[in-house]
């Protein structure tokens, strides 16, 4: 495609935009104590510099109410205003529109409560059941001024705009819908009533900051809240919203703090672009204001498809320039292939959710200086490199070391790249994490690294390189579990997987049992294949939950597919023996036994022994030897690819 119209200027609020695509507001934790931070400004700057065309910020808090974390910049604190005046120079000089996203957190304590939530009401949030102290009419026109101050700051600062944050079940959200606001007042009841705390905070922040200045809002399509706001109430408020005169465009997005928190930012299991039906159905509403259109848009040919099929007139994107943030200017240059491509595995949330600085697992370089146009630095001095093990560790320092003029070559037993990453990546939902090794791949044939794929390596063929300097990449593999008893038949989940999809389709009349003590995605890819190829399937965990080492917006997901599945989940369980089809278990606290007939497979997914060899001989040949991924250390996939860029880098 040529990406015309994605590529098109569009006006604004009075300034022209050089492209459609928006970096959509995205938490970052890269603030510190509530202010800016010099990481908080290098991450906007990359994907300004990368050729995005408008970024809106993360939530910053408008009133001393809605302090929340600390890794949110606090707008009503005037002693930022040097902060962010550094933060906007730092976009605007690239020719990118910075606007700053105005929040209250409201009952919202998504990194632990306050000390007093306040919201429209006092009724709990539908995840996590936090309560509010209800705002008093009298306090209601401090936090409006607190909205219009901290524009007004905003455009001191050099900013181009801001986007009111009415989405996601904010403050501003917690005004909106029925679910949240059972107030008698003016500000409740009738949706009249329950408008009036928006139509106060847009005029508000108008008034403040002038014709000359973007106002924008962020709206919801759908809470997927029982009783919120459903998409017949968000085309009302939209409609509503666009006509007060005051906005210049509308965002929409999904979900609230419900059990359907994970349309909030739909994973690789949701096919792409789910919700821009909704989008097209709610642009309808905006009285020809421009729509920013969200939500796994995964790739240029569909953004440009979106706008041409007039779904929204631009596209925000998150995830991708996350991955990668240079994807505007790589995709107008017509250089796709170089795109690290976006998984979809909310790793990144993930991260923020922990209270951590945002982490990319495929994007070592993610926030730091420097980082849009960066290419691994010309060594001082060109080395023989071999890597060892072809997983997302080993081709990560194959790619950045072969980058760095280095001679580099890979020696992997399998006939293709990508480790457990190719195999997990059979499994339902999981087809995207390909992606990761195949642009590593290019990267390090580009670079004239040499493969010798399906030739297992020996100290022989190692030393026979003459390498000055071998990474090991061998990567690590499943303990038995050690409840379960010697001669009991089971098998790792990995061989199990592998024997499933390279063997013949079908479906077994008997019950597949997994154990898992790994509770990682790749895990519940895997128990979707048993249940399609099993007639039942038994999931054990000695933990106390489900999923713990995947992030919460896409373990909700999980649960659902769990149930909708019809997995039988027991806990704090684990297999002890095994008679022919009959397998013991036990209840890992109170020793009681239980029994699952008809089992075809027992398997299991447990915690890993890192494979070392080679290590030994190769130094005692005197060669320096550097251990990468699951065999430094079995972690996930952020671990190792980060373990591999760092250990070419030092080279």
């Amino acid at each position: 495609m040529a990406f015309d119209t994605l590529f098109s200027p569009i006006a604004v609020g009075g300034r022209t935009l050089r492209n459609r695509i928006v970096h959509a507001a995205t938490v970052t934790g890269l603030g510190r104590d509530r202010a800016v931070t010099d990481r908080l400004i290098a991450y906007h700057a990359a994907r300004a510099e990368g050729g995005a065309a408008m970024i809106v910020t993360e939530l910053m808090n408008v009133h001393p109410s809605s302090s929340g974390a600390p890794i949110l910049v606090s707008l009503h604190d005037e002693g930022n205003l040097g902060g962010l005046a550094r933060w906007a120079e730092a976009v605007e000089r690239h020719g990118c529109r910075l606007v700053g996203q105005l929040g209250h957190i409201g009952r919202q304590q998504l990194w632990g409560l306050d000390s007093v939530p306040r919201s429209a009401s006092a009724q709990p949030e539908a995840l996590y059941w936090n309560s509010a102290r209800p705002l008093a009419e009298d306090e209601i026109p401090g936090i409006v001024a607190g909205y219009a101050e901290s524009a007004e700051r905003l455009k001191r600062a050099g900013f181009s705009g801001v986007e009111l944050h009415g989405a996601h079940g904010y403050l501003i959200a917690q005004f909106l819908s029925p679910a949240c606001n059972d107030r008698t007042d003016g500000y409740g009841g009738s949706l009249e009533g329950r408008l009036r705390f928006l139509r106060e905070a847009m005029a508000a922040v108008r008034a403040a900051c002038g014709d000359d200045f973007i106002v924008g809002i962020k709206l919801p399509a759908d809470e997927r809240v029982p009783g919120g706001i459903d998409p017949d109430e968000a085309e009302r408020i939209a409609a509503a919203a666009a006509a007060e005169g005051v906005l210049d465009y509308l965002s929409f997005s999904q979900g609230a703090f419900g059990l359907d928190f994970d349309t909030h930012l739909p994973d690789m299991h949701y096919p792409p672009r789910p919700f821009l039906p909704l989008h097209r159905r709610l642009r309808a509403a905006a009285g020809g204001l421009p729509v920013i259109g969200l939500g796994r848009i995964e790739s240029a040919d569909a953004a440009e498809a979106a706008l041409a099929e007039g779904a929204c007139d631009m596209i925000g994107f998150s995830r991708l320039l996350i991955s990668d943030a240079d994807w505007p200017r790589k995709t107008r240059a017509r250089r796709t292939d170089a795109i690290r491509a976006c998984t979809f595995c909310n790793y990144c949330w993930g991260e923020i959710h922990a209270g951590k600085p945002i982490r990319c697992f495929q994007n070592p370089m993610l926030g730091n200086a420097g980082e849009s146009g960066w290419q691994p630095p010309p060594a001082r001095e060109r080395k023989c490199v071999v890597v060892v093990g072809a997983g997302l560790a080993g081709l990560e320092a194959t790619w950045v070391a072969a980058a760095r003029g280095h001679a580099v070559t890979l020696f992997s037993a399998s006939a293709q790249a990508g480790g457990a990453a190719r195999l997990e990546a059979r499994l339902p939902g999981r087809a995207e994490v390909s992606q990761t090794a195949r642009f590593q791949q290019r990267q390090a044939t580009e670079a004239g690294a040499a493969f010798r794929f399906g030739e297992a390596a020996s100290v022989e063929t190692v030393l026979a390189c003459d390498p000055d300097a071998v990474i090991l990449a061998t990567g690590s593999e499943m303990r038995r579990p050690p409840a379960l008893a010697e001669d009991a038949e089971a098998v790792d989940l990995r061989s199990a997987v592998a024997a499933l999809v390279e063997g013949e389709p079908g479906r077994s009349p008997g019950t597949a049992v997994l154990l898992d003590m790994d509770q990682t995605p790749a895990v519940y890819g895997a128990v979707e294949l048993l249940a399609e190829r099993f007639a039942r399937v038994v999931l054990l965990t000695p933990a106390a939950e489900n999923a713990r080492f995947v992030n919460l917006m896409s373990r909700m997901g999980v649960e659902r597919r769990l149930a909708q599945l019809g997995i039988d989940v027991r806990r704090l369980t684990e297999p002890v023996a095994r008679e022919g089809e009959r397998v013991a278990c036990r209840h890992v606290i109170t020793g009681a036994e239980t029994a699952i007939k008809d089992v075809a497979l027992l398997t299991y997914a447990t915690p890993r022994i890192a494979r070392g060899g080679l290590a030994a001989e190769l130094k005692k040949a005197g060669i320096p030897v550097t251990f990468v991924g699951d065999c430094l250390l079995p972690r996930d996939a952020a671990s190792a690819i980060h373990d591999g860029h760092r250990a070419a880098l030092v080279l």
